[in-house]
Protein backbone atom coordinates (compact mmCIF):
# COMPACT_ATOMS: atom_id res chain seq x y z
CA UNK A 1 0.00 0.00 0.00
CA UNK A 2 2.47 2.08 0.49
CA UNK A 3 4.10 1.44 -3.20
CA UNK A 4 0.56 2.43 -4.86
CA UNK A 5 0.77 5.61 -2.70
CA UNK A 6 3.60 7.01 -3.61
CA UNK A 7 2.67 6.16 -7.01
CA UNK A 8 -0.38 8.24 -6.92
CA UNK A 9 1.58 11.28 -5.26
CA UNK A 10 3.70 11.41 -7.85
CA UNK A 11 0.68 11.66 -10.25
CA UNK A 12 -0.68 14.18 -8.23
CA UNK A 13 2.61 16.35 -8.33
CA UNK A 14 3.75 16.54 -11.71
CA UNK A 15 0.16 16.52 -12.76
CA UNK A 16 -0.11 18.11 -16.29
CA UNK A 17 3.23 19.29 -16.50
CA UNK A 18 4.94 15.50 -17.46
CA UNK A 19 2.26 13.17 -17.78
CA UNK A 20 3.66 11.14 -20.70
CA UNK A 21 7.41 10.77 -18.45
CA UNK A 22 5.32 10.11 -15.27
CA UNK A 23 3.14 7.69 -16.52
CA UNK A 24 6.43 5.70 -17.90
CA UNK A 25 8.02 5.65 -14.84
CA UNK A 26 4.41 4.39 -12.74
CA UNK A 27 3.93 1.93 -15.24
CA UNK A 28 7.84 0.69 -14.90
CA UNK A 29 7.53 0.85 -10.96
CA UNK A 30 4.46 -1.30 -10.77
CA UNK A 31 5.37 -3.76 -13.43
CA UNK A 32 9.28 -4.60 -11.19
CA UNK A 33 6.78 -4.29 -7.82
CA UNK A 34 4.35 -7.19 -9.78
CA UNK A 35 7.25 -9.12 -11.10
CA UNK A 36 9.13 -9.07 -7.14
CA UNK A 37 6.03 -10.35 -5.94
CA UNK A 38 5.58 -12.83 -8.23
CA UNK A 39 9.21 -14.48 -8.07
CA UNK A 40 8.54 -14.53 -4.26
CA UNK A 41 5.27 -16.49 -4.59
CA UNK A 42 7.31 -19.01 -7.47
CA UNK A 43 9.66 -19.33 -4.54
CA UNK A 44 7.52 -20.38 -1.65
CA UNK A 45 6.00 -23.57 -2.99
CA UNK A 46 9.84 -24.61 -3.55
CA UNK A 47 10.79 -24.18 -0.03
CA UNK A 48 7.78 -25.84 1.54
CA UNK A 49 8.61 -28.71 -1.06
CA UNK A 50 11.80 -29.10 0.83
CA UNK A 51 10.83 -28.83 3.97
CA UNK A 52 8.46 -31.24 3.89
CA UNK A 53 10.67 -33.43 2.38
CA UNK A 54 13.20 -32.90 5.02
CA UNK A 55 10.78 -34.21 7.37
CA UNK A 56 10.18 -37.31 6.18
CA UNK A 57 12.61 -39.00 8.19
CA UNK A 58 14.52 -42.05 7.16
CA UNK A 59 12.31 -42.67 3.88
CA UNK A 60 13.38 -38.87 2.97
CA UNK A 61 17.18 -39.17 3.44
CA UNK A 62 17.02 -42.52 1.56
CA UNK A 63 15.58 -40.81 -1.74
CA UNK A 64 17.92 -37.68 -1.19
CA UNK A 65 20.89 -40.19 -1.29
CA UNK A 66 19.46 -41.85 -3.82
CA UNK A 67 19.33 -38.52 -6.32
CA UNK A 68 23.22 -37.71 -5.00
CA UNK A 69 23.71 -41.19 -6.17
CA UNK A 70 22.17 -41.08 -9.53
CA UNK A 71 24.22 -37.09 -9.68
CA UNK A 72 27.83 -38.41 -9.49
CA UNK A 73 29.66 -36.59 -12.16
CA UNK A 74 30.58 -39.07 -14.66
CA UNK A 75 34.47 -38.19 -14.23
CA UNK A 76 33.85 -39.35 -10.65
CA UNK A 77 32.47 -43.03 -11.53
CA UNK A 78 35.78 -43.28 -14.25
CA UNK A 79 38.04 -42.48 -11.45
CA UNK A 80 36.89 -44.81 -9.34
CA UNK A 81 36.62 -47.71 -12.08
CA UNK A 82 40.29 -47.02 -13.18
CA UNK A 83 41.25 -47.26 -9.24
CA UNK A 84 39.65 -50.67 -9.39
CA UNK A 85 41.48 -51.69 -12.53
CA UNK A 86 45.01 -50.28 -10.40
CA UNK A 87 43.78 -52.61 -7.76
CA UNK A 88 43.27 -55.76 -9.96
CA UNK A 89 46.65 -55.30 -11.65
CA UNK A 90 48.83 -54.81 -9.01
CA UNK A 91 46.98 -57.78 -7.38
CA UNK A 92 48.30 -59.69 -10.59
CA UNK A 93 51.75 -58.41 -9.79
CA UNK A 94 52.32 -59.09 -6.47
CA UNK A 95 50.88 -62.77 -6.91
CA UNK A 96 53.24 -63.39 -10.52
CA UNK A 97 56.13 -61.96 -8.39
CA UNK A 98 55.92 -64.21 -5.34
CA UNK A 99 54.74 -67.13 -7.07
CA UNK A 100 58.12 -67.04 -9.04
CA UNK A 101 60.45 -66.39 -6.06
CA UNK A 102 58.88 -68.22 -4.21
CA UNK A 103 59.20 -71.41 -6.42
CA UNK A 104 63.01 -70.49 -6.74
CA UNK A 105 63.72 -70.64 -3.13
CA UNK A 106 61.51 -73.74 -2.80
CA UNK A 107 63.89 -75.54 -5.63
CA UNK A 108 67.02 -73.92 -4.41
CA UNK A 109 66.39 -75.16 -0.67
CA UNK A 110 65.52 -78.62 -2.08
CA UNK A 111 68.82 -78.63 -4.60
CA UNK A 112 71.05 -77.20 -1.35
CA UNK A 113 69.82 -80.03 0.59
CA UNK A 114 70.81 -82.66 -2.23
CA UNK A 115 73.82 -81.32 -3.48
CA UNK A 116 72.25 -81.03 -7.07
CA UNK A 117 72.96 -78.99 -10.12
CA UNK A 118 72.62 -75.01 -9.85
CA UNK A 119 70.04 -74.93 -12.48
CA UNK A 120 68.29 -78.16 -11.11
CA UNK A 121 68.79 -80.49 -14.35
CA UNK A 122 71.89 -78.36 -16.25
CA UNK A 123 74.51 -76.54 -14.70
CA UNK A 124 77.74 -77.27 -12.51
CA UNK A 125 76.71 -78.69 -8.62
CA UNK A 126 75.98 -76.42 -5.90
CA UNK A 127 79.14 -77.52 -4.04
CA UNK A 128 81.77 -76.33 -6.41
CA UNK A 129 79.78 -73.05 -7.02
CA UNK A 130 79.88 -72.31 -3.03
CA UNK A 131 83.67 -73.53 -2.70
CA UNK A 132 84.68 -71.76 -5.77
CA UNK A 133 83.19 -68.71 -3.79
CA UNK A 134 85.40 -69.20 -1.31
CA UNK A 135 82.00 -70.65 1.28
CA UNK A 136 82.59 -74.22 2.65
CA UNK A 137 80.71 -76.43 1.37
CA UNK A 138 78.04 -77.30 5.11
CA UNK A 139 76.76 -73.85 4.01
CA UNK A 140 74.46 -75.61 1.90
CA UNK A 141 72.59 -77.30 4.18
CA UNK A 142 72.22 -74.09 6.24
CA UNK A 143 70.89 -72.12 3.40
CA UNK A 144 68.74 -75.43 2.23
CA UNK A 145 66.92 -75.75 5.97
CA UNK A 146 66.16 -72.00 5.48
CA UNK A 147 64.76 -71.72 2.06
CA UNK A 148 61.93 -74.23 1.68
CA UNK A 149 59.79 -72.72 4.97
CA UNK A 150 60.65 -69.52 3.86
CA UNK A 151 59.45 -70.16 0.48
CA UNK A 152 56.02 -72.05 2.24
CA UNK A 153 55.74 -68.83 4.41
CA UNK A 154 55.46 -66.78 1.04
CA UNK A 155 52.27 -68.58 0.06
CA UNK A 156 50.02 -69.31 2.51
CA UNK A 157 47.88 -67.04 4.21
CA UNK A 158 48.59 -64.82 7.83
CA UNK A 159 52.04 -65.61 9.45
CA UNK A 160 52.47 -61.75 8.59
CA UNK A 161 55.75 -61.60 10.90
CA UNK A 162 57.51 -64.81 9.92
CA UNK A 163 56.94 -63.63 6.53
CA UNK A 164 58.63 -60.42 7.01
CA UNK A 165 61.39 -62.66 8.02
CA UNK A 166 60.96 -65.03 5.06
CA UNK A 167 61.57 -61.48 2.93
CA UNK A 168 64.54 -60.51 4.85
CA UNK A 169 66.42 -63.88 4.62
CA UNK A 170 65.37 -63.78 0.89
CA UNK A 171 67.23 -60.31 0.12
CA UNK A 172 69.82 -61.19 2.80
CA UNK A 173 70.48 -64.29 0.20
CA UNK A 174 70.29 -62.93 -3.31
CA UNK A 175 72.37 -59.97 -1.90
CA UNK A 176 74.98 -62.02 -0.80
CA UNK A 177 75.15 -63.78 -3.90
CA UNK A 178 75.37 -61.00 -6.03
CA UNK A 179 78.23 -59.58 -3.85
CA UNK A 180 79.84 -62.92 -3.90
CA UNK A 181 79.73 -63.24 -7.46
CA UNK A 182 80.98 -59.62 -8.06
CA UNK A 183 83.97 -59.90 -5.46
CA UNK A 184 85.36 -63.49 -7.23
CA UNK A 185 84.91 -61.12 -10.53
CA UNK A 186 82.17 -63.58 -11.65
CA UNK A 187 80.33 -60.65 -13.75
CA UNK A 188 78.55 -63.04 -16.03
CA UNK A 189 76.17 -64.58 -13.78
CA UNK A 190 75.31 -61.83 -12.04
CA UNK A 191 72.01 -61.80 -14.12
CA UNK A 192 70.38 -64.47 -12.33
CA UNK A 193 70.81 -63.15 -8.95
CA UNK A 194 69.94 -59.44 -9.52
CA UNK A 195 66.84 -60.46 -10.83
CA UNK A 196 65.37 -62.67 -8.19
CA UNK A 197 66.31 -60.20 -6.39
CA UNK A 198 64.47 -57.68 -8.26
CA UNK A 199 61.43 -60.36 -7.71
CA UNK A 200 61.28 -60.44 -4.07
CA UNK A 201 61.59 -56.32 -4.04
CA UNK A 202 58.45 -56.11 -5.91
CA UNK A 203 56.93 -58.97 -4.35
CA UNK A 204 57.15 -57.12 -0.82
CA UNK A 205 56.11 -53.69 -2.26
CA UNK A 206 52.91 -55.07 -3.71
CA UNK A 207 51.92 -56.86 -0.91
CA UNK A 208 48.01 -56.23 -0.23
CA UNK A 209 47.31 -55.15 3.06
CA UNK A 210 45.63 -58.61 4.39
CA UNK A 211 49.47 -59.75 3.82
CA UNK A 212 51.11 -56.48 5.43
CA UNK A 213 51.95 -56.62 9.40
CA UNK A 214 50.02 -54.00 10.71
CA UNK A 215 47.27 -53.28 8.60
CA UNK A 216 44.79 -55.45 9.94
CA UNK A 217 44.92 -54.51 13.45
CA UNK A 218 44.13 -50.99 12.09
CA UNK A 219 41.40 -52.16 10.44
CA UNK A 220 40.18 -54.14 13.39
CA UNK A 221 40.57 -50.91 15.77
CA UNK A 222 39.03 -48.46 13.71
CA UNK A 223 35.70 -51.10 12.83
CA UNK A 224 35.37 -51.47 16.92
Amino acid sequence: MQVLGRIFSIHAVWGDQSNSVSAKLAIQFVGVNSAVKHSEHQRQPDQVKWVSQGNQGAGGDQEAHSKLGANIPVYSKIAIAKEGAMLNITRIFYWTATTLIALETLAGGIVDLTRGRASVVSGPYVAAVVTGLGYPVYILAILGIWKIPGAITLMVPGFLRLKEWAYAGIVFELSGAVASLAACGHTAELIAPLFLLILALASWALRPPSRTLGKPLVVELEGG
